[in-house]
């Protein structure tokens, strides 16, 4: 966990009263930042110092802001790793776009250094003679800045690199979801030599935004403002700006058409919302699932590896597709979710529901004490075990089908009122008959009453099952290479629609260059990415 303090008049400072609030990891919910929840007061303060700092930052030359900006620069580009680990904490950010945006924001400042000589006026025509005119650009204040936690380096530091330039002095609001991202960007302005005041740094609580940010913008000493954000939050801050009369800059994001899906463990709500989730406990264990499939006596047991996490990815397609369905007839996106536990409950629905209702239940299923025998589990000849299901509609045939017709006038049997207690009997006769033929001649008899019934089979057994190919359940995969010549192909069909033929996922990073030649950046640039370690060098891979 890492605890960080804003930037006042140069000094750390925790916030009045000492509160606090955490970031946590977007992976594992652990805490990974604890940071100052600042008041209003703390706001005001920030404010204040930027506007002692003013009059002398905004006299320095350009050479000397020139200086200071390139040593920010370089203090920035060491502070890589701090970078890495704070993105990956905060955003759950890879290292590889930690280390391009620390490029980038490295390569604004350097733009922002050079920029310092380049502030010109221009000359203005006069009505009287003999004389001209001379407009001069001149700095305008203190600046407050605001930037999201999507791409934190790069955005913020574009939030204050040329309002600096320029001879303005700067307040960066943090993000609540990256504090100590941010904090790092103030971090080497500070220790580049910037004067005290002329950079602060102020974090808030969630909850506070609101009152902090209008607390800034209310001092008259504030003369600009730049956000970028959702739309959501930008139409409130030009609500506030326009309510003190401040110039405000604003790039805005937030698609209304965008669909945004997310899995939680447990659901968004409740006391367990943060627990870290997984498959076996939240969609097996917690739903009931685990307790029901098992026999009795005998302990809940390890599921499938994956075949919850499956379940709630179909589920989640549907949430998709009733979002996409809902987007043509409104023009509106959505936000869906689904969660590990609402489909493991879903999968036991019958079970839960009956619960609901305050029913009772049958014991759990014993094999050679079954509530109904022929819905059992019985072994051929060859150790196949299969699952047999006889309706009532079925009785006769299957008696019959087996050699025993016998069963049918059987007083044990025959009479629904002892039929019950000579379950196990029953069974144990079926153990016997069917572990006398293999599974292929079963196969022919069941088939020929058109009775439910299914082998157990194993893995390697279900590969060469011929139904999966005749259905494109398995599909051939292009460009694996080795082995991986097959694939599973998705469960649903749309008749008369092709599926796209089954190619591997691209390997991590192998179209790094091809999508940074289509966002402009040159093969100059790229080659500066790789030889900064940004960027790994290129790896062969099998066509596709």
């Amino acid at each position: 966990m890492n605890a960080i303090s804003m930037l006042i008049d140069g000094e750390p400072r925790q916030a009045v009263g000492g509160a606090n609030f955490e970031r946590k990891n977007p992976l594992d919910s652990t805490v990974a930042t604890r940071a100052p929840a600042a008041t209003a007061a703390d706001a005001v303060a920030a404010v204040h110092a930027a506007a002692r700092a003013f009059p002398s930052w905004s006299a320095i030359g350009p050479s000397e802001r020139r200086a200071l900006l390139t040593k920010a620069a370089h203090r920035l580009e060491a502070k890589a790793d701090a970078f890495a680990a704070a993105i990956a904490a905060e955003t759950g950010g890879s290292a590889l776009w930690s280390g391009f945006n620390v490029h980038l924001a490295a390569g604004m400042l350097f733009e922002a250094a050079a920029m310092t000589t380049q502030i010109g006026g221009e000359v203005i025509p006069s009505d009287v003679p003999g004389s001209f005119a001379i407009g001069v650009r001149q700095p305008a204040g203190v600046v407050l800045g605001m930037a999201p936690w999507n791409a934190p380096v790069i955005l913020g530091v574009r939030a204050i690199a040329l309002p600096l330039a320029c001879g303005n002095t700067v307040i960066l609001k943090g993000s609540e979801l990256c504090p100590a991202t941010h904090g790092l960007i103030v971090e080497a302005f500070r220790e580049a030599g910037f004067p005290a005041g002329v950079v602060n740094y102020v974090t808030n609580a969630p909850k506070d935004a609101a009152s902090v940010v209008e607390a800034i913008i209310a001092e008259p000493a504030v003369r600009r403002v730049n956000f970028t954000g959702s739309t959501r939050v930008g139409k409130i801050i030009a609500g506030v700006c326009a309510k003190y009369l401040k110039p405000v800059v604003l790039e805005l994001g937030g698609n209304p058409r965008l669909i945004y899906a997310d899995i939680t463990g447990f659901g968004d709500k409740g006391p367990d919302a943060d627990l870290p989730g997984f498959d076996i406990t939240s969609y097996w264990a917690r739903s009931g699932l685990l307790s029901l499939t098992r026999d009795a006596g005998a302990p809940p047991t390890w599921p499938v590896a994956g075949s919850g996490d499956n379940a709630t990815a179909v589920g989640l397609y549907s949430a998709i597709v009733t979002a996409l369905y809902r987007r043509e007839r409104t023009g509106q996106g959505a936000h869906v979710t689904t969660s590990l536990l609402a489909e493991g409950v879903w999968s036991a629905s019958v079970s839960i529901q009956a619960a609901l209702c305050e029913a009772k239940f049958y014991p759990l299923h014993d094999r050679t004490h079954p509530a109904n025998a022929a819905m059992n589990v019985y072994r051929a000849k060859d150790g196949t075990w299969f699952v047999l299901i006889i309706t009532a509609d079925k009785l006769e045939a299957v008696a019959k089908a087996i050699g025993r017709p016998d069963l049918l006038t059987d007083p044990r049997f025959s009479d629904p009122a002892k039929l019950m207690a000579n379950m196990p009997a029953l069974s144990t006769i079926f153990d016997e008959v069917f572990c006398a033929q293999h599974m292929a001649y079963w196969y022919e008899v069941f088939s020929g009453v058109h009775v439910t019934f299914g082998a157990v089979r194993g893995p390697q057994e279900v590969i060469d099952d011929p139904q999966l190919r005749a259905n494109e359940i398995v599909v051939p995969l292009e460009g694996a290479g080795g082995k991986l010549t097959s694939t599973i192909s998705s469960p649903i069909q749309l008749h008369g629609v092709a599926k796209v033929p089954a190619k591997r996922a691209p390997a991590l990073g192998e179209h790094n260059e091809e999508v940074l030649q289509q966002l402009g950046f040159s093969a100059a640039e790229i080659e500066g990415l790789h030889g900064s370690g940004t960027l790994p060098k290129a790896k062969q891979y099998a066509k596709q």
